[in-house]
This record gives structure tokens, sequence and C-alpha cells, in this order.
């Protein structure tokens, strides 16, 4: 009853920051009422209270990973040790990789379940209802006492330099054997993506069970800890596509990424470790792509922005896109391995591409985030006996 309660007064309403204070706002991002839509919501929540079970619906796109609360106080200049200084603004607002990932590719169109761990405290109620008021399957977002829901208090000061303290939280508890409790959800689905902010015990489970049960596997290996550095050899023959920056590259492979042959080198360093696709996202110029298996190697020119007011989730806007539009794809059905035709490939990476370039016209995350009904046709997403919506 109090997490119905807390869903029932949350409503459509999402975090805004204006000056010292925190008000409720209308989600431009609200979606047309769907009666089908509001029976998978409360099998959700009741499938959330009673543990795990099969969905019963489609899964296109199912993400572990994480999600934090990320706490923004804008000041004059950066507080000396010891002192305290008078803020100007604050913001609260929803992030982590993981949740990132799956807001995006649920905004894009897919059906999305989220495999994740939130602390049993205010924070984790909040974001719960959050995912839960954009359909998010959060029958597998698992709650506990034994941390809090991660946090990231951040400070801006007015150079625009930072400092971020990351408290990982419940995220640093989510285990192999919650992915084993959470393999209905993942083996329902068409394709995976996983980070680098849970621990990768659990992504590495995660990442091997999708790839027995024959589903395109995503591997974003942001952060590029240097745990990441040392395992990417054994998470490497399980992932269908692994996409790193510039600089999660370089860290992996420990060669320059300078030029465009630099990166090439690089990207078939990784290659060689045993993933079939390397994708390498170039921020504003585009993507480049690698496949043996595919036998391509090509360039993807992303959209020109002339208004970049934040780049904050940009990469993140990319890889939920691209697992929307991948798991739309004829050729992705889940439960038996995909081969991928490189034209797929290309469209589907040229379709994130724009997604990624839209979100970096407005400040935030998820915030930034646009749905896909206000997509062109062009970039909208493929789905199975329904229209994208006209513009």
């Amino acid at each position: 009853m109090k997490l119905m309660s807390l869903v029932l007064f949350l409503g459509a309403a999402h975090w805004r920051c204006h000056g010292l204070q925190l008000h409720w706002k209308s989600s431009p991002l609200q979606r047309s009422a769907d009666p089908s839509r509001k029976i998978r919501r409360r099998s959700a929540l009741l499938a959330g209270t009673m543990g795990a079970a099969l969905p019963s619906y489609a899964i296109d796109v199912v993400v572990v990973g994480s999600a934090n609360t990320d706490l923004t106080t804008y000041v004059a200049r950066m507080p000396r040790p010891g002192e305290t200084v008078q803020g100007q603004r604050f913001c609260m607002n929803f992030g982590g990789k993981g949740a990132n990932q799956a807001v995006a590719a649920r905004l894009v169109g897919a059906e999305v379940a989220f495999v994740a761990k939130l602390g049993s405290d205010s924070f984790g109620d909040t974001y719960l209802s959050h995912l839960q008021r954009l359909d998010v399957d959060t029958s597998c977002v698992l709650r506990t006492d034994e941390a809090s829901t991660g946090t990231a208090p951040i400070l801006v000061d007015e150079s625009g330099e930072n400092c971020v303290v990351v408290v990982p939280g419940a995220n640093a508890l989510l285990s192999a054997a919650d992915i084993a409790d959470s393999s209905g959800q993942i083996s329902a689905a068409k394709v995976l993506i996983c980070q680098g902010e849970v621990p990768l015990d659990a992504t590495l489970a995660a990442l091997r069970l999708a790839h027995q049960k024959g589903l395109v596997t995503i591997l974003n290996p942001a952060p590029a800890t240097p745990e990441m550095q040392q395992r990417i050899v054994e998470l490497m023959p399980f992932c269908s596509i692994v996409c790193p920056n510039e600089t999660e590259l370089a860290l992996l492979t420990g060669l320059p990424v300078d030029t465009m042959d630099e990166v090439e080198a690089a990207a078939a360093k990784l290659e060689d470790m045993g993933c079939s696709t390397v994708l390498v996202t170039l921020g504003s110029r585009g993507a480049f792509v690698t496949s043996k298996s595919l036998e391509i190697k090509l360039r993807v020119t992303a959209p020109k922005v002339d208004n970049v007011v934040n780049t904050v989730g940009a990469g993140d806007a990319f890889c939920g896109a691209l697992a929307a539009h991948l798991s739309q794809e004829s050729c992705v059905k889940g439960g038996e391995a995909a081969e991928l035709p490189p034209d797929v490939l290309e469209a589907c990476i040229e379709r994130a591409c724009f997604y990624a370039s839209l979100s970096v016209q407005a400040d935030g995350a998820q915030e930034s985030y646009t749905d896909g009904a206000r997509l062109p046709r062009e970039f909208a997403l493929r789905v199975q006996g329904r229209r994208p919506t006209d513009q």
C-alpha cells in the first residue's frame, strides 16, 4: 500500500530545479492512455511485490545496470576545506548509465525491462515510481536494506568546473545470483545492454546468459575502470557488440586514439579479444564500426548540431536507441542467434546517432531524451502493427 500510495502521489510529475527549491512539473513525455499499458504496469507492480515472474508480454530490450539519484548544487565558487558557502540552486535528477539507457530505449518505443538494485529509501521509492510511470518493467528492480540507493552529489561553479562524489550504494550489491533470479526477463528479451557501473560478476553473468539464449548483447564498457581493463577479455566472447567511446577504447586497449587510423587499430585489437563487432562512438563525428564476422568497416556520420547545451547522457541515449531499433529488425527474434546484415546495423546506428544528437540540445540526461512519437518518420521505431506517429 505504501508503494501504491507513492505512485499515486507522484503521478506524471518529475523533478525540476528552480532557484533553491524543487518543483514538480507535468512531464512533456506523458504517454496517451492505453489499457494494455495499464495492465502491464499493474503486472509489474504485483511481480515486484511477489518476486520476479515471466512477463505476460513481449520484451524487446532488457538492461542490466545502475540507477543513481544525481544531487547537483550550483555555487559561485567551490568551498575551501572547512568552509561553508551558499548555493545558488539545486537540482535532483534521475541518472545512472543503466537507467539512462533503459529510459532512452523505452522512450524510443521499445518494451523494456530493467534489472537493477535500489535501496529501501525515499530515493529508491521515487526512482521506482519514475520508471513505472514510463512503463518500464520493474519486476526485476530489487530493493535492499543493506545500502542506500546510488547517489551522486555534484558541485558546479560558475565557470562550469564540477566536483562529483559517486556513492554506488545498492548498485554495488547487484550479484550474479540476482541475475539468475532475473533469468525469465532476460531470456524473454531480444537485446541485452550492460555497462560497467555494477559489479562485473553480475555483468558477466547477464552477458553469458543472454548469449546462451541467442540475444543480441551490447556492452557499453563505461566507465573503463581498472577492473574492466583487467577483465575485458572475459566479457568479449559473450558480446555481439561492444560500444566504447574513444577514451574508453584507449583505456581498454592501451593504444592511442588521436587519429582515425589509431581508432581503427585500437578497435581491431578489441575485436581480436573475441567480440563480434566493435562500435566506437565519436561524439559529434558520429561512430565507427568494424566487424570481421560481418565483413564491414565503416564510418557513420552524426547530424550537425549548432546549439549544443549539454552532452551528459548522450552516449546512453545512443546505446538505448541502438538497442531499441535493433530489437525491431526481423533478424533479431530472441531465442536464436541473430545475424545482423551490415545494412541493418548501419541503419540502426544512423538512427541512434540522430537520437543522441537531439539529447545534447537540452540539459540533463534522461530529461533531455525525446519521446519516440516526436521523432521524424525516418528515425522513428518500426513497430509491427503500428506506424510511427506523423509529425
